[in-house]
């Protein structure tokens, strides 16, 4: 859990895709590879409804780096600390292994960096249905 908790009265936020994968906590068929260039349609399930089809999106940029997509509801207690829901979009680079010397294996990409904090790192659809990375291609 990371130390980054928004209220100490409320419950922590459920870990991400990234880390549900890891575990081994997230079922492989409920993932998706999208190539880059692909624009399948795809339904995206809150990653607190296990029933759902898809929970994670996979988008891979070179053999080590890939950006991965969850869509976060607040349910319940699930996720009722975030400041928002919407799709969330990481980048993930897996030769690094840990949080170290300024570098990170996954990073939130925020989808409106003028609200501090990454309390508007969510894309909330349609007003935000295109993420661009220009420093990642």
């Amino acid at each position: 859990m990371s130390c980054h908790m928004i209220s100490f009265d409320l419950p922590p936020p459920g870990i991400s895709s990234w880390t549900k994968i890891r575990l081994g906590w997230l079922n492989p068929e409920k993932m998706r590879l999208i190539n880059p260039g692909e624009s399948p349609e795809i339904l995206l399930g809150p990653l607190s409804e296990k029933s759902s089809a898809v929970l994670a999106v996979k988008i891979p940029l070179t053999e080590h780096t890939y950006y991965l997509v969850e869509n976060r509801r607040k349910a319940g207690s699930f996720d009722i600390a975030l400041p928002g829901e919407g799709i969330l979009v990481m980048y993930c680079y897996d030769r690094i292994a840990e949080c170290r010397h300024g570098k990170a294996p996954v990073k939130l990409m925020n989808a409106d960096p003028g609200i501090p904090f990454l309390r508007g790192a969510a894309f909330r659809l349609p007003d935000r249905p295109v993420f661009t990375d220009r420093d990642n291609g």
